[in-house]
């Protein structure tokens, strides 16, 4: 009992660390009059040439705005501007048509992701090929090594039944990105120059799963843009 005990714990500590979130918020600002959005409906742009992210986020974000509640309808962008290019720099004639559509379409909030920045490192990880030697006692402790960059793949024999001894080592070196991202809500109902009324900045760092880091993304930034 007291083995499944240990090896129930070593499971849960590796669940809760895969599902850890790689999203984190590092600056919100909003104007005191996003409190008085309580519905409407809502464009959704995330500005990205991958038109699988692209559809994914929008996806995540909408359902995110709509959990808010049934005063809120929320169209992405992918749906009414499918040949969006980010990177077009439009002219004053294709702006003012942008702007006719979304009043045809009565958007009232326009909901923007832009990827600002794009940070990359080298990161070097060492797995060392273990050589294991029956032991009969207590199963020595694995200590925080589980924990360190020199991850060791004898680290559940070392907390069972084997004296784990080192023999060779091999290098993996990998390529991990951070990506500073800005989330903008614009209230379309007022004047231009004032229609900026939240701003998020958040940082994903180094996303393995589309699917995972779009929903961690959506319920973290959404949370922050309009009033608690």
């Amino acid at each position: 009992m007291r083995k499944i005990g240990k090896v129930m714990t070593v499971l849960v500590l590796l669940v809760s660390f895969a599902s850890c979130s790689t999203v984190k918020v590092t600056d919100a600002w909003k104007d005191a009059r996003v409190q008085d959005i309580d519905g409407g409906k809502v464009i959704v742009v995330f500005k990205s040439k991958d038109e699988v992210a692209r559809q994914r986020f929008e996806k995540d974000i909408a359902t995110q705005i709509k959990s808010r509640g049934p005063e809120f309808e929320v169209l992405p962008s992918y749906v009414n501007f499918p040949d969006a290019d980010p990177d077009e720099k439009h002219t004053p004639e294709e702006v003012e048509a942008i702007r006719t559509k979304l009043k045809e379409l009565n958007v009232t909030i326009a909901v923007i992701t832009t990827v600002k920045s794009v940070k990359e490192s080298v990161v070097t990880n060492v797995t060392e090929d273990p050589g294991a030697y029956p032991y009969y006692g207590y199963g020595g402790y694995g200590g925080y090594g589980y924990y360190s960059g020199r991850y060791r793949t004898g680290y559940y024999h070392s907390m069972n039944m084997a004296y784990v001894s080192p023999r060779n080592s091999t290098a993996i070196t990998s390529t991990e990105k951070e990506f500073v991202v800005e989330t903008l809500l614009y209230d379309l109902t007022l004047p231009e120059s004032e229609q900026l009324l939240s701003v998020v900045t958040s940082l994903v760092d180094n996303p393995k799963s589309i699917v995972t880091t779009s929903d961690d993304f959506a319920k973290a930034v959404v949370k922050q843009l309009f009033k608690k």
